[in-house]
């Protein structure tokens, strides 16, 4: 005899209550740093709210302690005089390198390959 459904359901809000709270308090630190790999400057570049500076076309920042929520970080940074924003996920590992290309400044395209780093850190 199969069991009543209703019990089933019930417990269905309640795991995705539990879920949902779990998750949206996960917050980690994580070291994250940029490449740029277009043919433009960046400037005043930003990632969850923490300064990364400017960074020349070509160029590779350090790697800097960025606190994540739920793993996703924002990203802004001025190219040609145009404020790019953008947004990457970052799972998996504990170090990070972005590689931004800017597809269509106009648009604000951007191309982000987030690539994990599974060395210990330095």
């Amino acid at each position: 005899m199969a069991a009543p459904q209703y019990r089933c359901r019930s417990a269905r809000p309640l795991v995705f209550v539990f879920a949902f709270l779990a998750l949206s308090a996960c917050t980690s630190v994580t070291e994250i740093r940029i490449h740029n790999s277009s043919k433009l400057d960046f400037a005043d570049i930003e990632v969850a709210g923490e300064s990364f500076g400017e960074l020349a076309a070509g160029a590779t920042g350090e790697y800097r302690p960025v606190t994540l929520r739920n793993r996703y970080a924002a990203l802004s940074f001025t190219a040609d005089g145009t404020r790019v924003t953008g947004q990457a996920l970052s799972l998996g590992a504990p170090r990070f390198t972005w590689r931004i290309d800017v597809i269509d400044l106009g648009k604000g395209w951007l191309d982000i390959e987030v690539v994990r780093e599974r060395d210990a850190p330095d």
